[in-house]
């Protein structure tokens, strides 16, 4: 399944308080303004490895809701050692494949968002598809939040070519599933 910027869908009333965590790394971590219905378990430097290695947490949570958004730093290192065959494409099933045994939530894959480091680009975009495809063989909802920003990323939209800005925020916080309550 894919989603886009107007087609965010919600869940429905279940008498129980929803409980909603985005998974991710510094640019989960450094989002000051998630709205208060979402738990924010970003971790700064984290990888797909280090998401596997806390995701007991999430589960213990017992989330009705689990976005994750992360791949930035495992392209980083991927971009580095010049590898196509990255750990993200290993690890992510692994990720999913925990996540619907051990939990019912509802689970979305978001796409990487664009870096300001070129060589990193090819990375980024052949990691977008395959996240596609996993959404797709695991049956979760892939969100593609890549398309909202400039291919390569520039102000006002990054702070650092990596990191959004308030007004980054903005646009993801446009992505976030409409949460009944």
């Amino acid at each position: 399944m894919i989603i886009s910027l107007l087609a965010a869908c919600g869940s429905g009333k279940t008498g129980k308080k929803s409980v909603n965590i985005i998974v991710g790394d510094s640019i989960i971590a450094g989002w000051a303004t998630l709205p208060d219905e979402w738990q924010n378990y970003g971790v700064t430097g984290d990888r797909s490895q280090d998401v596997i290695n806390r995701l007991g947490d999430v589960i213990l949570a017992q989330p009705t809701t689990i976005i994750i958004a992360i791949g930035v730093n495992d392209i980083a290192v991927d971009t580095v050692l010049n590898r196509f065959d990255s750990p993200l494409f290993t690890n992510y099933p692994i990720i999913l494949e925990r996540l619907l045994k051990e939990t019912s939530a509802k689970i979305y894959i978001w796409s990487v968002l664009p870096t300001s480091d070129l060589k990193a680009a090819d990375f980024i975009i052949k990691a977008n598809v395959k996240l596609r495809e996993f959404a797709d063989i695991y049956d979760v909802i892939y969100v593609d939040t890549y398309s909202a920003f400039p291919s390569v990323a520039s102000k006002p939209y990054f702070i650092d070519g990596t990191h959004p800005t308030p007004y980054g925020y903005t646009i993801l916080n446009t992505f976030l599933p409409t949460i009944t309550p």
